[in-house]
């Protein structure tokens, strides 16, 4: 996750994917760059209600709720962030 990331349980805002360098054997890192829209990230827009995402970005506006649903999975790996809501082990 990033520090701008917010988890309350049944609402969260998730910021996306990429952008730390991972090479060698880091599992984490800092921010190093910015956010490619390749992968994980083109797949979430896909999702959105905006009429065209890019890598400019996009704008739903008050269409929000009309974008697919996402199946969320939690990670134990995310309780030192969110440990109200991070499973003590395994994901759910």
């Amino acid at each position: 996750g990033y520090e701008d990331d917010v988890d309350n349980g049944n609402e969260f805002t998730y910021t996306g994917s990429g952008g730390r360098d991972l090479s060698g054997n880091k599992r984490t890192a800092e921010q190093s760059c910015d956010q490619k829209f390749t992968r994980e990230n083109r797949a979430l827009a896909r999702n959105c209600a905006a009429k065209s995402v890019s890598e400019d970005g996009g704008d739903a506006g008050a269409k929000w709720r009309e974008g697919k649903p996402v199946r969320v999975m939690r990670s134990y790996k995310m309780r030192k962030a969110f440990p109200k809501y991070a499973p003590l082990e395994g994901i759910r």
